[in-house]
């Protein structure tokens, strides 16, 4: 994309229907549409069992860094960082391989904690700036992208739009295995992809273990923001845990000691942001209707990793899931967040405080399924493809086909609504339309 204009490149990228590849799924073009000093490769991959991005880094690192390069010419960035774990030792290995000659590039190396992929406690590891309260890395001078977004960039940078996603199979399921399927392909035929399942009624996580929501329905459909699919058990501690119903959480809060875990531990909180959610869960249990805005705005700020949820609280409470729950009434009723301190300073003992990645896996009851799950590199042809309408941040595409059109793989099937925030939407595979409702349902030849 060298000889073509700032503008020419972002339009390539909106073209291609890019999005954020970390799960938020916010259109890259938008976000690439800025100016900053510093473009950070968001690698560190915290989720415990995902295997996505840093296997993509150890086999595509020169297509991840000419997407960082691109990324760095469209918002003016003097610099690239590259941030990953230090014990992703061959996708190290493969981008210091050709990284020599690539100026203003370059790698940091981070310890095994969690969440590391955070965007504000990345900007703070690789440039020691802490992101305003109810901000974005912008506001230091920082654009933050997941590594599957880069090599995306990259691929539109050659005509390619974005149909397949590449996505960790693991847990109960024969043969634990990072494969790139066409975007649409349905949970049931990844899963075979796989090997199938090994047991009966199993529930799936889509997404990282910590972050990653819960489903039953194999007709489900893969999106561009799936990182990974993990098979458990229908009475796996973590199945039970994310499907407590949200009465029940916020009846618990009475149950509140007081110990102060959840907010020494909350990354937001270390990084000196006013999120303290053992006060909120006290409050909450006071009754809700005698909360002030202020303190109930308090749930902008988090994160939602789930430290305080799964990992600090000894009574098994879920300040987390009471988080969500409030910034979901608070945007019904249109109440947007007060906290915008910036003069922030970092808690003291913040590094010794980080949650372990590794201590994660077990505290989770997922050790067992903590194995490998390689790169395959296969023809993957599913007879169907279910493709959402909106499978990114703002509001949902316009079908751009009807029932009956042929399509080809790579063609816009959906369209962004003007002056909306989207992303288009492209078929996955070759065929025919045979329904359009939320999603375009496409049979394949």
């Amino acid at each position: 994309m060298e000889s073509k204009s700032r503008e020419e490149i972002l339009k390539t990228i909106k073209n291609a229907g890019i999005v954020g590849g970390g799960g938020a799924g916010f259109p890259t073009h938008i976000k690439y549409n800025s100016r900053a000093e510093t473009v950070i490769v968001n690698g560190a991959e915290c989720e415990p069992l995902l295997r996505v991005d840093q296997q993509l880094m150890a086999l595509k690192p020169e297509e991840i860094i000419e997407g960082l390069k691109i990324a760095m010419t469209v918002t003016g960035a003097s610099k690239g960082v590259i941030a990953l774990k230090g014990k992703y030792k061959d996708a190290i290995k493969a981008l210091e391989a050709v990284l020599p000659g690539r100026k203003n590039i370059s790698l940091h190396i981070m310890g095994n904690y969690y969440p590391a992929g955070d965007e504000q406690t990345l900007v703070y590891e690789v440039t020691g700036r802490i992101v305003p309260e109810g901000g974005i890395p912008l506001s230091v001078g920082t654009v933050v992208s997941n590594a599957v977004t880069l090599y995306n960039v990259f691929k539109a940078s050659q005509g390619e739009p974005v149909t397949c996603r590449p996505l960790t199979v693991t847990g109960e399921v024969n043969n634990p295995v990072t494969l790139n399927v066409p975007v649409g392909t349905t949970i049931r035929d990844v899963l075979s992809y796989a090997g199938g399942v090994k047991i009966d009624n199993p529930v799936i996580i889509r997404g990282g273990p910590m972050m990653g929501t819960v489903t039953e329905n194999l007709e489900e459909p893969v999106m561009k923001t799936d990182s990974g699919l993990i098979v458990l058990p229908y009475d796996h501690y973590l199945v039970k845990t994310k499907t407590r119903d949200i009465k029940v959480n916020l009846f618990h809060t009475k149950m509140c000691e007081m110990c102060t875990y959840c907010t020494m531990l909350c990354p937001r909180y270390l990084l000196g942001h006013n999120l303290q959610p053992h006060l909120m869960m006290r409050i909450i249990g006071y009754g809700i209707e005698k909360a002030s805005i202020d303190d109930l705005c308090q749930a902008y700020l988090c994160c939602q990793c789930g430290i305080c949820s799964m990992v600090a609280c000894p009574v098994d409470l879920r300040p987390r899931e009471v988080y969500a729950g409030i910034v979901m009434e608070l945007r019904r009723k249109n109440i947007t967040n007060p906290h915008k301190r910036k003069e922030l300073t970092p808690r003291p003992l913040m590094k010794l405080r980080r949650t372990s990645a590794a201590g994660l896996v077990t505290r989770l009851e997922l050790a067992g399924y903590d194995v490998k799950a390689p790169w395959k590199d296969m023809d993957i042809h599913p007879g169907k493809v279910i493709i959402p309408l909106k499978q990114h941040t703002g509001i949902a595409c316009t079908p751009s086909v009807k029932v009956g059109d042929r399509v080809v793989k790579g063609q816009i099937i959906g369209n962004v609504p003007e002056g909306a925030t989207g992303a288009y939407v492209h078929a996955s595979i070759s065929g025919h339309v045979v329904e359009i409702s939320n999603s375009i349902i496409i049979d394949g030849e």
